[in-house]
């Protein structure tokens, strides 16, 4: 697992669409980081620096990922930990805290839970968590999609049918993302794995 700079790039370049009130561009902000070339990078990643620098963004220290990593149990309902692991990565005086765990249980089956703070940059969830604030519901032969509420906390539902795949992505506590992936498995099975994790204490850290 790596926070990578694009990830930096696009959590920059949202906030300052965010600090201008233009919710519209920030899909257009997103395609423009992933569309940098690597060389380049870092160049732009000075710009949107002082950018904002000039607009006053100020961020609260995000949580160590080694304090997070204890939100992820050893066992969660009959799936074992595979693997964990996490990192607290910044640029520009913004820092992201990720960690990430996998899971298997003795039929073969397999989860992978993330949870990720932004340490308190509300603006910064427009873009990683844009869901929160609008309204998702979408369904086809394929699957769906749909934006909802699980456990008092905004979440964003997505199934396909093709391989059963599942992903609920949660925003707890205004500040921290938790998005659970499941293959060959029903979203209620997922979601049950999803309630086991104390995510009120999760809030708490706020």
């Amino acid at each position: 697992m790596k926070i990578d700079y694009i990830l930096l790039m696009l959590v920059c370049m949202s906030l300052l669409v965010a600090c201008k009130g233009d919710k519209q561009a920030i899909q257009a902000s997103s395609e423009a980081a992933a569309d940098i070339a690597p060389e380049k990078m870092q160049d732009a990643l000075k710009q949107a620096e002082q950018a904002l620098k000039g607009q006053g963004v100020q961020q609260t220290e995000p949580v160590n990922f080694r304090e997070l990593q204890a939100f992820l149990p050893e066992s969660i309902d009959g799936f074992q930990r595979s693997n964990l692991s996490g990192e607290t990565s910044g640029a520009m005086g913004i820092s992201i805290s990720k960690v990430e765990a996998k899971y298997k249980n003795s039929e073969g089956k397999s989860i992978r839970i993330e949870i990720m703070d932004t340490g308190g940059l509300g603006m910064t969830q427009m873009s990683m968590a844009a869901w929160a604030s609008i309204k998702v519901d979408k369904e086809d032969e394929k699957g769906y999609e749909r934006s909802s509420e699980f456990g008092g906390y905004k979440s964003l539902e997505k199934f396909r049918k093709q391989g059963g795949n599942c992903e609920l992505s949660l925003l707890v506590g205004s500040r921290f993302l938790v998005n659970s992936y499941c293959r060959s498995c029903e979203m209620d099975d997922l979601k049950g794995l999803v309630n086991s994790l104390d995510l009120k204490n999760l809030s708490s850290l706020n």
